[in-house]
């Protein structure tokens, strides 16, 4: 399933760069990555999951690949031992309503705060940590596929070939491209 080469990169800057300027920002990573065979392709929501991740990827005995943006973190609690995460298992912060939020690495907190300001409207929404680009949760996608109205996908990459584009792909594959009435891309 996995190539044999037992290779790590940690690719910083992944995203919207911040202070370093356009030239900086990180937004072809997950189109080139995702081309790769049997590479594994993860983006941390926090700190404290990033811990996590480095511990997943040490353990791992194939290529791994993951993307986190410049700068500080949300300030997440680190005091906890880091735990392995299954690899490919995304995770649902927030649970209910017709629409799923699926967003990946830094995209995920301003996700769980639109989930918020949806309630205040009386939308609810399931937010989902898709953690893994490659390879997707695809039995928790398509779950959502058969009961949401309408998944939305958030990152920071280009449209082309990115992590929504793949959520895109995983439904066609599975005949559930027209089950969900819309599907929507947010990019930063």
């Amino acid at each position: 399933m996995h190539t044999e080469l037992n290779v790590k990169f940690c690719l910083d800057r992944g995203g919207i760069a911040g202070g370093d300027g356009q030239t900086h920002h990180g937004l072809l990573d997950i189109a080139y990555l995702r081309g790769v065979p049997n590479i594994v392709v993860l983006a941390p929501k926090d700190e404290g999951e990033m811990r996590d991740m480095m511990l997943t990827m040490l353990e791992a005995q194939w290529t791994v690949a993951m993307r986190y943006p410049r700068g500080n973190g949300i300030g997440a609690d680190i005091d906890r031992e880091p735990r392995l995460l299954e690899i490919g298992k995304g995770e649902i912060l927030r649970d209910g309503g017709e629409v799923a939020i699926v967003a990946y690495g830094s995209m995920v907190h301003p996700s769980l705060a639109a989930a918020e300001n949806l309630a205040k409207e009386g939308i609810e929404a399931t937010v989902v940590n898709a953690r893994f680009v490659k390879p997707l949760d695809a039995p928790l996608l398509l779950a959502l596929a058969r009961t949401k109205r309408l998944i939305v996908t958030v990152e920071e990459a280009y449209l082309a070939a990115g992590f929504g584009s793949a959520v895109l792909e995983l439904l066609e594959e599975n005949g559930l491209q027209d089950k969900v009435s819309r599907c929507a891309h947010g990019n930063s």
